[in-house]
């Protein structure tokens, strides 16, 4: 699975990583996290 497309596609914002995919009763479940941010001093 490709981030751009939960991008592009459900709206996920800049900021997430996909990691997973679970398939469970029918449904799908997107495991996301949260990339770390960057800052300068």
């Amino acid at each position: 699975m490709s981030t751009s497309l939960l991008y592009h596609a459900f709206g996920l914002p800049t900021g997430y990583q996909y990691e997973s995919s679970r398939y469970e009763n029918g449904a799908i479940t997107f495991v996301i996290k949260r990339e770390a941010s960057c800052t300068s001093l």
